[in-house]
Parts: C-alpha cells; structure tokens; sequence
C-alpha cells in the first residue's frame, strides 16, 4: 500500500449515503465483472444503489476510507447482518420495490449464492456480509479492497458476529478472501448459470473472471 497517512478509515453511517453511492457509481457499476457481463447501465441502477446502500448503513456495520487531504470516499465495503434460524436467512435484502429487470436477475443470482450459508453455517449463526466491495477505479493496486475486508472482520468481532461471509462475483476478489483464509462454501461456474428468457448463459465475463463463490470465515 502506498503512504497510509494519506487515508482514514471511518464506520460508514446514512449520512454518507450519496457519497457511497457515487464512488459505486464511478467504479463499481463498471468495473464488477458481471455488471459488465449484463451490462448495466446508470439509470438501471440509481435507485437500488440507493436503498441497498441505505440498508448496510442502518445495519451501522459498514466500513469506508477517505483521502485525509481532500475527504474523498475511495473505497468502501458495504456490510449488512444476518443470521441462519431454523434452516433460513433473514437479512436479504428485499424492499418490495420492482427495480429494472437485470437489476432482479443480479439479485435472484447473488441470493442463489447466499443459500449456501444454509449448507456451511451452523443453525443459529449470526454472520456480517460482506454486500459490496469498492475500490475507485484511480486507486487501484494501493491495498484499499484488502484494509476495508480486514476493517469488516474486526467489526464482525466487535459486533460478537460468529462469522463473516462474502458472495464473490470477481477473480480479484475471490483471490483477496482465500489470502485472508476465508474459505470457499460454494462455487458456481458462470457458463452454467443460465439466463431463464435466453436459456443462454447469462454472464460471459471477459477479464478472467469464471465462477462466483460463497466465502466465509469464522470470527
């Protein structure tokens, strides 16, 4: 990582909303290889930036970084927390809002990852997730996505979570959680994953990225 005194890390809160939401807007949206796949495009996913990031910020388990010099939001991770009780999860995230059809099929996949908490976590678990994780694209390479995963761990332990999980949805990430010995509960390669109106797989991926996984690591 490059000079660490040129960053501060702060419990991401509501009233970072819009902030959050722009850095998701000028990396995250472009730079998440299967946004890039179905390619979604802004106004496809203003609102749901919007209420899903408001969701993780109530959960007040959120983490970002801001340049020192200037304030600027430059990587965050947006968390939520969740439990497993009597063979379900009970933290998706579902506001009864009808967003853009791709924005539902993201979702109904990233939840078709998430079930496999059911499998690897003990009835009973509480766990952080790790929702979405964002690097501005000019800060790259500097150690940022890696300080915000390790921040989550330390604030699922300070919130006496039994664990901390993450749906995985580029190569880069993936690689960052195995370094940090989370371990792998699920594994989806994309070519199977079928787009249910084209019967075609839905995310073709062109930056090395081939599967999805469920991660998760005892805290």
């Amino acid at each position: 990582m490059d000079n660490s005194n040129a960053y501060k890390m702060e419990n991401a809160k509501p009233e970072h909303l819009i902030e959050l939401v722009n850095l998701l807007n000028e990396g995250f949206l472009f730079e998440e290889p299967l946004n890039k796949a179905i390619k979604l495009e802004k106004d496809e996913c203003e609102l749901y930036f919007k209420n899903s990031t408001l969701h993780c910020l109530k959960s007040d388990s959120s983490i970002l970084i801001r340049r020192v010099d200037n304030g600027q939001i430059v990587a965050c991770a947006l968390n939520q927390l969740g439990t497993v009780m009597n063979g379900q999860l009970n933290a998706d995230f579902d506001d009864g809002m009808n967003y853009e059809r791709r924005i539902n099929k993201m979702n109904n996949f990233v939840n078709f990852m998430r079930q496999g908490l059911l499998e690897v976590l003990p009835d009973g678990s509480n766990y952080l997730e790790i929702c979405t994780l964002s690097v501005h694209p000019q800060y790259y390479r500097r150690g940022l996505g890696r300080l915000v995963t390790e921040a989550s761990i330390r604030r699922a332990e300070q919130l006496q979570c039994k664990f901390i999980v993450a749906v995985a949805t580029n190569y880069k990430s993936q690689a960052l959680f195995e370094k940090l010995q989370f371990q792998t509960g699920k594994t989806i390669h994309l070519s199977s994953y079928l787009d249910p109106d084209t019967n075609e797989p839905m995310f073709i991926c062109n930056d090395g990225t081939t599967c999805a996984k469920l991660h998760y690591k005892s805290v």
